[in-house]
């Protein structure tokens, strides 16, 4: 979620390393003793700029700070990418490739188009699928609209996808759900 980053390093500099990320799918701190990196820093938008040794006080702020930009963005961004956290880092997916997301303990289950599983390693709970494509139908479960080939009343409604998963829907998000395909 968050790099520490120096600028002046043994083989490359900071600036140097980031360039190898388009875009950069992570929040950067920077921590060095250089002062007049400051204004290049801001345009590779930075969160901040701590300068050695490091005040602690100034290192919470910081670190407040990129959690509450976090909780503004909650792992999206604006090329309609989502970033899932995984056991060994996190995985950059667009959101139109994932056709629904399962809760699995304390962990979730992306179910991508090409029949790929993608294993999150927070909880679905966690995630805010609002200004996404992806609706949650269930306390389980998680779909993306855009995927959703039938829907069928009933006492047990549930949707049909494309790829002829069925997935219940509960009587709590029933209303949301119709609402939205009303519009598609």
């Amino acid at each position: 979620d968050i790099v520490f980053l120096d600028i002046e390093l043994p083989e490359e500099n900071g600036f140097e390393l980031l360039s190898y990320f388009n875009p950069v799918p992570f929040s950067i701190i920077f921590t060095t003793a250089h002062e007049q990196y400051a204004i290049k820093a801001i345009k590779v938008n930075a969160s901040d700029y701590l300068l050695k040794p490091i005040d602690p006080k100034e290192l919470i702020l910081a670190i407040e700070s990129v959690k509450t930009q976090h909780t503004k963005s909650n792992n999206h961004y604006e090329n309609n990418l989502i970033r899932i956290p995984t056991i060994n880092g996190f995985l950059l997916c667009n959101v139109n490739d994932i056709l629904y997301c399962q809760a699995n303990g304390r962990y979730t289950e992306f179910y991508l188009e090409n029949g790929k599983v993608i294993t999150s390693s927070r909880n679905l709970g966690d995630y805010d699928f609002s200004d996404t494509s992806l609706l949650r139908i269930h306390r389980s479960h998680v779909v993306n609209i855009y995927k959703i080939a039938e829907y069928f009343k009933g006492k047990a409604p549930y949707i049909l996808l494309h790829n002829k998963t069925q997935l219940n829907v509960s009587s709590h998000y029933k209303d949301e759900l119709l609402s939205i395909l009303e519009k598609v």
